[in-house]
């Protein structure tokens, strides 16, 4: 019998963008794998029938482990539709700000567990989706089945440089390019492949008082981020002929306020298709950020500022977000 729900795998489901996803796709009827380390908190769920969504307690930056959930998820509910690869971490490494000075005192291995969690677990995530998605039978019988959508959560910081998180920023641009650079065969065998790009988004993950601190045009709403998903997953015509492989494809789509972008040679919002000549103006903003950041390092109580402080690096992303809205 084919399955009678179309069914979406998201890394990161658990919580923030993830967990919102979750409960938006659960709410249009489709069933939701949910890879993740932590569960979802099950107040959180309690709205929907536990044979709708299930838990794979993951580490995405494990090739083992995802291989895993997705054969789990493909074994579960019979097919994967949509997978949303969003989960995700921020620095863990410093470079400039770590160095000893001193000669017997050299740098020791750096911490690259952001590129593993941010480019390696989409890396990971896309090939296990290829696979599963030819797979799929025809959804309640309609159509040939194979192919799906996939969407990957990049972020502003793939589009512009944040010298307050360059491992996160380096990993973010490589996502942009990844989608990119896979679209045309993705397309080839039924697949879109996609990316979200958001600023900060309000969610029970922000710091105490960030969100306060930050001015309304430089978040992301919720909402907003949805929409977003929406458009590039185009969930409710699952059930049409070749819906996988459609457009949107290769696109990158910047959620800001109440909008969303498509940040290709051209930005569209509202129907709307404007000519974005903005190189100079980006140079010279990204100069200023350099220059923010080099004031920035004062001594705070006789303690050296550090970049990898919290409530520096946040000071550093807010600088950031207010040059570049335009």
């Amino acid at each position: 019998m084919a399955p009678a729900a179309p069914v979406a795998l998201i890394t990161g489901g658990s919580s923030g963008i993830g967990l919102a996803l979750t409960k938006h796709l659960l709410s249009q009827s489709w069933h939701v794998f949910i890879a993740d380390i932590n569960p979802p908190p099950t107040s959180e769920l309690a709205d929907f029938p536990p044979s709708t969504h299930h838990f794979h307690i993951t580490d995405v930056s494990s090739w083992g482990a995802q291989s895993s959930a997705f054969a789990t998820c493909f074994s579960h509910f019979g097919r994967l539709d949509f997978c949303a690869l969003n989960a995700g971490i921020d620095d863990r490494d410093d470079i400039f700000n770590s160095t000893s000075n001193e000669l017997d005192l050299p740098p020791t291995k750096p911490n690259m567990k952001t590129f593993e969690v941010n480019l390696f677990g989409p890396y990971y995530g896309v090939k296990l989706a290829a696979h599963y998605m030819a797979l799929n039978p025809p959804l309640m019988g309609k159509g040939e089945g194979r192919g799906g959508r996939i969407v990957i959560t990049a972020s502003d910081a793939g589009l512009w440089a944040l010298p307050a998180v360059p491992q996160y920023t380096a990993t973010k641009h490589a996502v942009v390019g990844l989608v990119r650079s896979l679209a045309p065969s993705a397309a080839q065998v039924g697949i879109s492949i996609n990316a979200v790009a958001p600023a900060l988004t309000p969610s029970n993950l922000a710091p105490p008082g960030l969100l306060e601190s930050y001015p309304k045009e430089a978040l992301t709403k919720m909402e907003t981020l949805l929409r977003a998903f929406d458009a590039l997953g185009r969930f409710d015509e699952v059930e049409g002929e070749g819906w996988g492989g459609e457009e949107p494809n290769g696109q990158i789509v910047e959620g800001r306020g109440e909008d969303i972008y498509y940040k290709g040679e051209m930005a569209r919002t509202a129907g709307k298709e404007v000519p974005k000549h903005l190189d100079g103006y980006v140079q010279r903003a990204q100069q200023e950020i350099c220059n923010a950041e080099s004031e920035l390092r004062v001594k705070v109580e006789g303690v050296r500022w550090r970049k990898d402080d919290s409530r520096a690096a946040h000071r550093l992303h807010y600088i950031m977000l207010r040059m570049y809205i335009v």
